[in-house]
């Protein structure tokens, strides 16, 4: 049989199939890659200061107190949170000759780049105004710069599938994304590094004579930011044929209990390795009394361990699986939380380079970074395969005077809950999947029937065991996939 009859058997016009098969076949040029991969530049600078240095920042530069601090970054959380669905939805609904995707693309990096020149920066006008102001004024620009990264980065996300449809070349280009997220990470960590010890003060700590330094950072992650996003606004063009891909409706997801797992996995891991990068460089100054140069070698330190170690754990889950491996990452985690609470402050001077008694904090970071790093990469694994492709946490604000220890707190017991939170919804999870296994096991013995969909609602389920498998519609055969069950090892 021809493709042209194939095609009109399983329900689809013969020019669609031609087509899909087409773009199944599509490469990009290697130019066109880099321009794409490199169009999330601008986000990756925005957090890599955001979550490490707002809390230091509004703190000891700016002078909040922890509770309107808290306030801030709470809300910029919240805000990006809420935003991330409904620009998914806006976008999917636009219409342009531009194109739906690039204009969120370009609004986003625009948004972002405009309001990191003023989040970074003392406030304009609150000199002679009350405290509150300067809550209202960071919060305003904090949540514009949330709402500027979720139009960005659900912009460029969406679009990998709308590229290329072969699965290997969208794991090629997931690949660049994240060596260009490193790169991003370690030029903001090594600017701070250089520009502290540059521009010295009379004091060993994070002060408002700092300004400056944050001030500057924030120029060179723009001026980054805008370069490489340039080329994907020029280079990069979508395809027009995109918006009629099929997609799953949402309350087709939410009746899917593994998709609240895979959730509450992703949550927790994000958990584990967000808050403590957020509250790193202050615990290591306030609690610990290091120099400020450790607010920039310590979530360098962090970030580099947990980039190594995505490549070992993906190695090593083929062989010890992903429940015995999820329990390692787990157990790391802990370990460097007991460290972090058994670590006592120094006497030894700032001034000396090294000390093993003061800086073996950082084989605990060296901890953190593997831990969090193993259950990161195990819950994209549980959303990868919920979702079938790869597409956080705000600190609470707090009004405790012994601030020293709360960061100490806050640095141990969310990451343990955290942890713990994963290893339950892990563990439920693979019981869901070994029941799911097992009754379409039953099915496949006793009905013969063809693989199910991947999401499927009960009343598809007996809509599939009453009919016949070659008079299934086109729809149902284009979602057919493995249970989720034979998928995770």
């Amino acid at each position: 049989m021809g493709d042209k009859e194939a095609s009109q058997v399983a329900g689809e016009p013969a020019g669609e199939s031609i087509q899909s098969s087409e773009n199944e076949t599509r490469r990009l040029t290697w130019y066109k890659k880099l321009s794409f991969t490199s169009g999330h530049f601008m986000n990756v600078v925005g957090i890599s200061i955001w979550f490490p240095y707002s809390v230091i920042f509004f703190q000891k530069v700016i002078g909040l107190p922890p509770s309107d601090t808290g306030t801030v970054i709470l809300v910029a959380q919240v805000a990006g949170a809420v935003s991330l669905p409904f620009i998914g939805m806006w976008s999917d609904q636009t219409v342009l000759r531009y194109g739906r995707r690039k204009i969120f693309h370009l609004a986003g990096i625009l948004a972002t780049g405009l309001v990191l020149f003023f989040l970074w920066h003392e406030c304009l006008g609150c000199s002679d105004a009350p405290p509150e102001y300067q809550v209202i004024y960071f919060t305003s620009f904090a949540v514009v710069f949330q709402f500027g990264w979720a139009a960005t980065q659900i912009a460029q996300l969406s679009l990998i599938p709308e590229l290329v449809r072969d699965k290997t070349e969208q794991v090629g280009l997931n690949a660049m994304r994240t060596t260009f997220t490193i790169v991003a990470n370690i030029i903001i960590f090594v600017c701070f590094l250089v520009l502290f010890a540059t521009f010295k003060n009379d004091t060993n700590s994070i002060s408002p004579d700092d300004k400056d330094v944050f001030w500057i950072v924030a120029i060179i992650a723009v001026v980054l930011g805008f370069l490489f996003g340039v080329p994907f606004q020029i280079l990069i063009r979508e395809d027009p044929d995109a918006a009629r891909l099929p997609r799953l409706k949402w309350f087709e997801w939410i009746q899917q209990p593994q998709f609240f797992l895979a959730m509450c996995g992703f949550v927790s891991a994000r958990i584990i390795f967000i808050v403590p990068q957020t509250y790193l460089p202050i615990y290591l100054t306030d609690t610990l009394q290091l120099n400020k140069k450790s607010v920039a070698t310590g979530p360098l330190v962090l970030y580099v361990t947990a980039f190594v170690t995505t490549f070992a754990v993906k190695q090593v889950t083929k062989k010890m699986g992903t429940l015995m491996m999820f329990f390692m990452g787990m157990a790391v985690v802990w370990a460097a939380v007991i460290w972090f609470w058994v670590k006592e402050p120094s006497q030894v001077s700032p001034q000396v380079v090294f000390n093993a008694a003061r800086d073996n904090v950082y084989l605990a970071i060296v901890l953190l970074g593997v831990g969090g790093a193993t259950v990161l990469v195990l819950s994209y694994t549980m959303i990868s395969q919920v979702v079938g492709k790869y597409t956080q946490f705000a600190p609470q604000s707090t009004t405790d005077p012994s601030s020293q220890e709360f960061y100490r707190h806050v640095m141990v017991y969310t990451p343990f809950a955290a942890s713990a939170l994963g290893l339950f919804t892990l563990s439920a999870y693979l019981l869901l999947q070994e029941r799911e296994r097992r009754r379409y096991n039953m099915a496949m013995s006793r009905d013969r029937l063809p693989p199910l969909p991947r999401l499927i609602t009960t009343k598809g389920r007996a809509v599939l065991k009453s009919q016949h498998p070659s008079k299934l519609g086109s729809a149902t055969h284009e979602r057919r996939a493995a249970p989720l069950s034979t998928q995770l090892t």
